[in-house]
C-alpha cells in the first residue's frame, strides 16, 4: 500500500522514479521509530494554530502533538533534511520555541518538548529542544518587539534598506566581475536595472 501511494505521489508531482528508494527509506524510518507513540495519546495531527499573545500574533502547524502523563506534552516535527541541527541551532530554534509557547499557552502547567524526527539519520533520529519558562517568557518579549517593528514598517523604511544594500554591494571589495559571473552561469541573464547587477553572484 505504501509503495502504491509513493508511486502515485511521484507521478502526480512529476518526480524522478529513482526518488522512490529515498522516500521509502524515510517512510520506513518514521514508521519503525515509535510512530504510534506508545504510552501517550495523540492530541493533534497537522495541528494548525493561531496564537495571540501580549503584543504579538503567530501562526503555525504542528506535525503531531502527543500527551503523556504528568502534563508531559511532546511535539513531533518530521524533517527530511540531510543536515542535522547543531546544539546552538536547537537552543535558538524559533520554530521549536513557537511550538513550545503554543503548548504552554493552551495547556497551563504543560511541560512541552520538541522532537525533530530526522528521517535521513537512522543513528541520530531524534533531536530534542526543550525550554524553561524563563526562556519562553524572553521569547514572548522578542515576538512582541518583532511584531511591533513589522507593524510600523513603512515603504520609506524598505526603500532606505534597499539603498543601503545597493551601496554595500557597490563597495564590496571581494565582488567578482560581472563578466566572470556570466561566464560561470551560462544562460542566466544579468539584470539590467538592479543596483547590484555588477557584483551579485
Amino acid at each position: 500500500a505504501i509503495k502504491l501511494y509513493v508511486d502515485k505521489y511521484l507521478k502526480k508531482n512529476q518526480l524522478a522514479p529513482d526518488l522512490f528508494q529515498k522516500i521509502d527509506e524515510m517512510v520506513m524510518q518514521g514508521l519503525k521509530n515509535d510512530f504510534f507513540c506508545e504510552g501517550g495519546e495523540i492530541k493533534g495531527v497537522e495541528l494548525e494554530f493561531d496564537l495571540k499573545g501580549p503584543g504579538y500574533r503567530i501562526y503555525g502547524l504542528i506535525d503531531r502533538l502527543i500527551e503523556y502523563e504528568k502534563n508531559y506534552q511532546r511535539i513531533q516535527d518530521w524533517k527530511s533534511s540531510k543536515k542535522l541541527f547543531t546544539d546552538e541551532e536547537l537552543k535558538d530554534s524559533i520554530q521549536a520555541k513557537m511550538y513550545s509557547l503554543y503548548v504552554r499557552k493552551t495547556n497551563p502547567g504543560a511541560k512541552p518538548i520538541v522532537d525533530f524526527m530526522m528521517l535521513q539519520h537512522p543513528t541520530d533520529y531524534v533531536q530534542r529542544a526543550k525550554f524553561s519558562d524563563a526562556e519562553l517568557d524572553e521569547f514572548e518579549e522578542y515576538l512582541a518587539e518583532e511584531y511591533k517593528a513589522m507593524a510600523n514598517f513603512t515603504e520609506e523604511d524598505a526603500m532606505a534598506g534597499m539603498a543601503a544594500v545597493a551601496t554595500g554591494l557597490r563597495a564590496g571589495p571581494a565582488a567578482p566581475p560581472a563578466s566572470n559571473i556570466a561566464a560561470n552561469r551560462p544562460g542566466v541573464p544579468l539584470s539590467g536595472t538592479c543596483e547590484g547587477r555588477t557584483v551579485c553572484p
